[in-house]
């Protein structure tokens, strides 16, 4: 993840190159909202969220500062992004349970998650990890939608 650089008029230093990513994420609540956001690898992020009831669409477009992406690709490699299955769900799923999903292309590779009504979900160092990312991503926004460990909150055990 760094380039050593080094030229005839220039001071030989580390200095962090930058990934190759795009992330898109999303949430399905099947009925009433819907949320997504794409970040491209130019670190432009487009921003979605309809909502039923009351009707309405927000979006926007938003320009992330290159660290934010670089701070994104190392909380991804942090918590094993890549090494997450490709789904997350409990046994018996509901038709209409909210679906939480993150695809993050970084340089060559490409790896998705989706998460299946989590508050169905015993708590699992998976879910932590995939969680950890989802929060990652969402904060950068000033609307975002409820995290994935935070919808299981008032679920009783």
């Amino acid at each position: 993840m760094f380039a050593k650089t080094a030229g005839a008029d220039q001071v030989s230093s580390d200095q962090p190159s930058k990934p190759e990513m795009e992330i898109e994420a999303s949430l399905l609540t099947h009925g009433y909202q819907d949320w997504s956001v794409h970040i491209t690898r130019t670190g432009r992020a487009y921003f979605h969220y309809s909502n039923m009831n009351p009707f309405g669409l927000i979006s926007g477009e938003f320009f992330l500062d290159p660290d934010i992406l670089m701070s994104l690709a190392k909380e991804a490699q942090a918590y094993q992004f890549n090494e997450l299955p490709k789904e997350i769900k409990p046994a018996l799923l509901p038709v209409h349970a909210p679906t939480y999903s993150i695809e993050i292309r970084l340089d060559a590779t490409r790896h998705s998650v989706q998460v299946f009504h989590p508050a169905g979900l015993d708590q699992s160092a998976e879910l932590d990890r995939f969680s950890a990312v989802w929060d990652a991503v969402w904060k950068q926004f000033p609307l975002k939608p409820l995290g994935v460990l935070t919808s299981q909150s008032t679920r009783t055990r």
